[in-house]
């Protein structure tokens, strides 16, 4: 069962802690145990692991009797299958570094991608005016089109051809 939490208090920018934030969480509880001995023992361990949960005046109290975990992250790391994180949290609500740290220890902690080489970065550079000189001087009767290519002397173009 999923639930959904969204606080609606006034936010003031002084203040440390969030008070409005979206979020979605296991609403019940959810444990999974596997016997991780492939041997003819048992040993029935949890494959599932809380790596967050989330808090509030309005969810039910997380202590005592009746109490409920609203867990809004978790990692499945059994045998049954693959290696998994599951998260309710809104990623558009983080900085930026925040998010790309969260993706790099998915990424290169837990499953073992290795990590991008960045790409060396390109910088466009104007000319300089100054260091450009004409060329030489051209010879009477030149070709001035500037799309005429150059041909040494004594060949000709080829004939025929649909451009001509």
């Amino acid at each position: 069962m999923f639930g959904y939490l969204s606080t609606n208090s006034a936010v003031v920018p002084s203040v440390f802690y969030q008070t409005q934030f979206d979020v979605e969480f296991l609403s019940a509880a959810n444990e999974i145990l596997e016997d991780l001995n492939p041997g003819p023992g048992e040993d029935f361990q949890s494959t599932l692991d809380t790596l967050y949960k989330v808090t509030a005046s309005t969810l039910q109290p997380d202590v005592g009797i009746g109490a409920l975990q609203s867990v809004v992250m978790t990692r499945y790391h059994g045998l049954n299958n693959t290696e998994f994180l599951l998260t309710g949290f809104n990623l558009w609500n983080f900085k930026r570094i925040h998010c790309k740290a969260l993706v790099d220890f998915v990424l290169q902690q837990m499953w073992h991608t290795p990590a991008p080489v960045p790409a060396a970065p390109s910088f466009s550079r104007r000319a300089r005016t100054a260091s450009l000189s004409p060329g030489p001087p051209r010879e009477a009767g030149a070709a001035t089109n500037p799309r005429a290519a150059w041909m040494p002397a004594g060949q000709t173009r080829p004939s025929g051809g649909s451009r001509e």
